[in-house]
């Protein structure tokens, strides 16, 4: 990808993109980028609309919030006599009786 160049992309820029027969499957990602690009959210309405779902998995989200947040602050946070020197997110621990994945959401290592 070195011949590809940086373009910076504005919600006008969406305006110029004719959709066709062909092509009118993305019509509903082309509106979820204006919604990100004019940094809106969604107007739910009455009538005949058009809509995307956008989801988050909060667990996830919250999991990875709480990580990065101890990685951020690690040098203020003490664990039993020392301080938090690491922090992982979602370590592999291996296979309980071979079957089932063992991931630990969070390692803390003082």
């Amino acid at each position: 990808m070195s011949d590809v160049s940086h373009h910076s992309i504005r919600p006008s820029d969406l305006d110029r993109i004719q959709l066709d027969r062909l092509n009118r499957d993305y019509e509903p990602v082309l509106d979820l980028c204006r919604l990100l690009l004019e940094s809106s959210t969604l107007n739910l309405q009455t009538g005949r609309v058009a809509q995307f779902a956008f989801v988050f998995d909060m667990n996830r989200l919250f999991e990875e919030f709480v990580a990065e947040f101890l990685r951020r602050h690690k040098s203020r946070i003490w664990l039993g006599d020392g301080r938090l020197a690491k922090v992982e997110y979602q370590r592999r621990l291996g296979r309980l009786f071979g079957e089932f994945s063992m991931d630990a959401d969070l390692v803390l290592t003082e």
